[in-house]
């Protein structure tokens, strides 16, 4: 009779063990889920970009990129819409980055215009 306290005992040992174990498994399997998604969620609202070298470009090259005459990129010069970046001599040159930047804003900006008939 001794002895079925003991395995009582034991089993008990067993379940907390078995129980334990479960807990530990549970908690990193759901640590792991959420990591998971906090890193998809970044990712998402937030994407890192690699860094790109920069590439530099005349007027005559930037207008070309940007599809507008040099008194266009004149103007937004003076308006501090698209400033050159760098200068070689007198010449102003424009970065691949800049130029994707202030692409990347006005299609933004473009997106948030509606675009409406005005002949009725």
């Amino acid at each position: 009779m001794e002895n079925a306290p003991v395995i009582i005992e034991r089993s008990q040992i067993d379940l907390n063990q078995i129980a334990s174990q479960m807990i530990k498994q549970l908690s990193d399997s759901i640590a792991n889920k959420l990591l998971e998604g906090f890193k998809h969620i970044l990712e998402s609202h937030n994407p890192i970009k690699p860094e790109q070298p920069k590439e530099y470009f005349s007027i005559e090259e930037t207008c070309k990129k940007l599809d507008v005459c040099r008194t266009t990129l004149h103007n937004w010069n003076k308006k501090q819409e698209l400033v050159p970046d760098a200068k070689c001599g007198n010449r102003p040159l424009y970065s691949n980055v800049l130029i994707d930047e202030y692409l990347s804003r006005t299609t933004d900006s473009l997106e948030d215009f509606e675009f409406t008939n005005t002949k009725n």
